[in-house]
């Protein structure tokens, strides 16, 4: 079968086996074209996801953290996806057989500091976690 390799102005490159960081796009059932997975597409599609999930619109589970009578109290309205996806703790909670499961439930974490749980949140949604001399030791306890 031909094969054509498009950039990302659709402009025909080379009929070349696609390299190794290329990604097929099917585009007719007789034709197979690709488009070059660049840094430019790769920092685009991070910005839409980053976007995406800090939409409120998608945020479907509330963490509290911290100690409720505590002035450092804090609420995070977060996509129960995306934490359960790197923490199989996270997963068990939102998915398994917890209270924490049901609909419009919240999840209660009176053990946790705010800033240890904002590294934990920003690692997972692909932004700098913030680790400091400050909160290195806890963080490394809330994650064991």
């Amino acid at each position: 079968r031909p094969r054509t390799l498009f950039d990302v102005n659709g402009e025909s490159v080379s009929d070349e086996p696609a390299k190794k960081h290329t990604r097929w796009i099917r585009t007719h059932p007789t034709s197979l074209q690709t488009l070059e997975y660049t840094p430019a597409i790769q920092s685009l599609q991070r910005g839409v996801l980053l976007e995406a999930l800090n939409n409120q619109l998608l945020a479907d589970v509330t963490f509290k953290i911290g100690d409720d009578c505590s002035e450092n109290h804090q609420e995070y309205d977060i996509n129960r996806v995306l934490v359960a996806f790197f923490s199989p703790v996270f997963k068990s909670m939102l998915y398994g057989e917890m209270k924490e499961s049901a609909a419009g439930s919240d999840v209660i974490i009176n053990d946790m500091e705010a800033d240890v749980f904002e590294c934990i949140i920003n690692f997972v949604y692909a932004q700098n976690p913030k680790i400091t001399n400050q909160n290195v030791l806890r963080l490394i306890k809330a994650c064991d």
